[in-house]
């Protein structure tokens, strides 16, 4: 399994963007392990999404975030859906 190492500065820059190619690479490796994504198609989108929002509950200062959607397209319909995340730490 990839071992993902960053220095105390990719820890503290603000986007994924900012972390060099070896250090990205490696975190790309580790989400796809984790998420069981062995062709790596599908786990960086998953987790982008998922930090995505968890990012934006967090700014909101939620602890529990509701978004539903009604109608959702890509560009197919996609139906109705629901979203609930729950933050299950205390950082």
């Amino acid at each position: 399994m990839a071992e993902l190492i960053l220095t105390e500065e990719e820890k503290r820059q603000l986007t994924y963007l900012e972390w060099d190619d070896a250090a990205l690479g490696k975190a790309c490796k580790k989400i796809a392990i984790i998420l069981s994504d062995e062709n790596g198609k599908r786990s960086i989108k998953h987790m982008g999404a998922a930090v995505f929002l968890i990012s934006e509950a967090v700014r909101a200062n939620s602890y529990t975030t509701t978004i539903e959607i009604d109608g959702a397209t890509n560009p197919e319909p996609l139906g109705d859906w629901k979203i609930t995340l729950q933050r299950i730490d205390n950082v």
